[in-house]
């Protein structure tokens, strides 16, 4: 079964998998790359060393994941040591949105505007559109708890003569929630989003993702 958007298709792969695209990219292989990690947002739940509870309602206590961020390749004659700046300025819209779209609350449309700030205007009504994938609004209002124990982001950069102006980022996310009813889920959202400078801002003008269930 498919649904078609404007330069935009939705498809259901199979019963627990979802996808969105709103854009297509390539990029080449990677080499030689550059991690690092940066904090959890400041609403994640403190570390815990508390195991997940197998035994009546499940409570999940443990922390939030770090987001881990990786430059797997930087060409076009940018200067090595630019590395860091650029990490930090690229990851900004995509920690931002990785923070508001999958730890809403109880309305899990609430935090949409906030999750789409660092997109385009179109980028941002097109991932509205498809936000059982680009959210968890699919299963927000019916989580009492949710941890993200993984956000891995590996970036592509792209210049001409030293100046760079675009980038893609290969995006990984395991998430878990409990249910009222006290029984666990968890999904995965993966695939890249496509990344265009403006100024000294970054921009999520586009984005390929799949959403997929995890079966327990």
């Amino acid at each position: 079964m498919k649904t078609r958007h404007p330069w935009s298709p939705v498809s259901a792969v199979v019963a627990a998998m979802l996808t969105a695209s709103a854009c297509t990219g390539n990029h080449d292989s990677p080499a030689g790359p550059e991690r690092a990690t940066t904090e959890p947002a400041a609403t994640s739940p403190a570390p815990s060393t508390t195991p997940v509870s197998t035994a009546g309602p499940i409570e999940l206590s443990r922390a939030d994941a770090k987001l881990e961020v990786s430059i797997e390749q930087l060409r076009g004659g940018v200067d090595r040591t630019e590395r860091a700046r650029l990490r930090a300025a690229i990851s900004e819209p995509i920690a931002r949105w990785i923070n508001a779209a999958f730890h809403s609350g109880g309305d899990p449309n609430s935090d949409l505007d906030a999750a789409f700030a660092g997109w385009t205007p179109r980028a941002a009504a097109l991932a509205r559109e498809h936000r059982d994938v680009t959210t968890n609004a699919a299963l927000g209002a019916n989580l009492s708890r949710v941890i993200i124990d993984k956000r891995r982001v590996r970036l592509f950069v792209f210049a001409t003569d030293g100046v760079v102006g675009g980038a893609t980022a290969g995006v990984t996310l395991r998430v878990a929630g409990v249910q009222p009813a006290g029984s666990e889920t968890r999904f995965s959202v993966e695939g890249e989003l496509y990344l265009t400078r403006d100024g000294s801002q970054w921009q999520i003008f586009g984005y390929s993702l799949q959403r997929q269930e995890e079966q327990r």
